[in-house]
């Protein structure tokens, strides 16, 4: 404040005041975007974005974007508590007889405000319970989808086909070895940078690869642990090869990777956090 946030769900503040006159002014259609403060620079760089606002001018950022003459210009300003200066100097300057009375209140009193100010003022309890949906959609879409995707590829890597392996291999192997944030803010800021796709979107798609390279080596291990001699045996009783997997193999395998399954999950809702750093819904 005062130059951009939140107030009653809505992006306000002097920046974003500017930012509508000139658009209306020019003719340009606006889509606001809440994007974390590091990631402003990429998503300009790939047109992710056409221009970003309240950022400070230095030598070192005008080599990578282009600035607009400056709206504002500010300084730094130091404050200290009337106690701590009461403490050093022996005296209260003017004017700080008020600051001193912030500390007043007892430890209950001190968790209603805090709590006041953080969720209920200006509507502030709504926020959170849409990060909290999207946080249920993201992890949902996610299960689905990267459930459907691991057991697609185990299917058609069972058999042994050496080409299908090998491309698997190597997708899994460059899905689990990259770390998630950079695995998002690639899909993100490239790979989508151009398209109509939502970051929540993004978000799914991106936890759907590692989610279904998860599963796809928990279905590995699984039917790796089923001894070989109950294919055998289904074979010796004119058993087919698919039905022999789905009604012998697989459900002797599940329980071998269900407690894996189960950590998964939880892993993946608590990994949900990392979508704010690199765009905030």
């Amino acid at each position: 404040m005062p130059f951009s946030y939140i107030k009653d769900g809505k992006n306000v503040g002097y920046d974003i005041d500017l930012v509508v006159r000139f658009c209306r002014d020019r003719g340009y259609a606006l889509e606001l975007g809440d994007v974390d403060f590091a990631g402003r620079i990429p998503a300009i760089e790939s047109g992710k974005y056409d221009f970003t606002t309240d950022m400070n001018v230095t030598p070192e950022r005008e080599e990578e974007v282009l600035f607009s003459e400056p709206t504002s210009k500010g300084g730094i300003v130091l404050a200290v508590l009337a106690k701590d200066l009461e403490a050093s100097y022996g005296e209260v300057p003017l004017g700080a007889a008020d600051t001193a009375s912030v500390d007043k209140g007892g430890f209950l009193s001190s968790i209603g405000a805090s709590f006041e100010k953080t969720f209920i003022r200006e509507w502030r309890y709504r926020l959170f319970a849409a990060g909290v949906a999207t946080t249920l959609v993201i992890t949902l879409l996610s299960i689905l989808f990267g459930t459907a995707l691991g057991f697609f590829v185990f299917m058609l890597c069972r058999n042994g086909d050496i080409i299908a392996n090998s491309i698997t291999k190597l997708c899994v192997w460059l899905v689990q070895g990259t770390p998630m944030v950079v695995l998002l803010m690639i899909l993100y800021y490239f790979v989508f940078a151009h398209a109509p796709v939502s970051g929540v979107s993004v978000a799914v798609i991106g936890f759907t690869l590692t989610f279904g390279a998860a599963v796809y080596g928990m279905l590995l291990m699984g039917v790796g642990a089923v001894d070989a001699g109950q294919y055998e045996a289904a074979y010796a009783l004119g058993h087919t090869n698919r039905h022999t997997f789905f009604r012998i193999i697989l459900p002797q395998a599940i329980p071998h990777v269900i407690g894996a399954y189960q950590g998964e999950i939880v892993g993946l809702i608590k990994a949900t956090a990392i979508v704010g750093y690199d765009r905030h819904s």
